[in-house]
């Protein structure tokens, strides 16, 4: 689809085009698209899979006349009643041409930007940032305490814990 005033589009030395992000977002989100009680435009430049919301779309907010690069952007469209609003995501491309393409919708569901991720990492393609999830400290540090004996665990406790905690466990004070 057309960017409405595309054959007017500026193109600074960067290769980013001078438009208005609402303009395009509505060309994008297509019958989806309403500022009735509000809603924003995001750049998404990889995902973030430590986060399972909003979160782990990897990008910066978007608003108004602006400079914007080729990519993926996420219009949050927020319709409904203002005691009940209903949100719409749509995932589209802005092309080098000024051209806009949707992608991919999600409903407000808990889950609309894991329901997401598969259409952007193919909108991205390889070698974008994609961030796996990493295992928590804790759950590193518990791994780790599980494979020591019980002999080493008790060495441990014994440089950890005060005289008083010693012997409220039982434990030798003097060691």
């Amino acid at each position: 689809m057309k960017t409405p005033g595309k054959e007017t589009i500026e193109v600074n030395e960067k290769g980013q085009l001078l438009l208005n992000v609402h303009e395009v977002a509505k060309v994008g989100a297509a019958s989806n698209y309403t500022r009735y009680n509000g809603g924003w435009v995001k750049a998404v430049l990889g995902i973030d899979k430590a986060q399972t919301n909003g979160y782990s779309l990897v990008g910066d907010f978007v608003q108004g006349t602006t400079w914007l690069n080729p990519g993926l952007y996420l219009d949050c469209s927020i319709a409904g009643s203002r005691k009940h609003p209903e949100k719409y995501y749509t995932l589209f491309r802005l092309t080098q041409t000024g051209d806009v393409e949707s992608l991919a919708t999600a409903y407000d569901t808990r889950d609309w930007a894991v329901r997401l991720w598969s259409a952007i990492e193919t909108a991205l393609g390889p070698g974008a940032e994609i961030k796996q999830q990493q295992p928590s400290k804790t759950a590193a540090i518990t791994a780790q305490v599980a494979a020591l004996s019980e002999g080493e665990k008790e060495e441990i406790l014994k440089l950890l814990l005060t005289p008083a905690q010693k012997a409220v466990l039982g434990m030798s004070v003097q060691d």
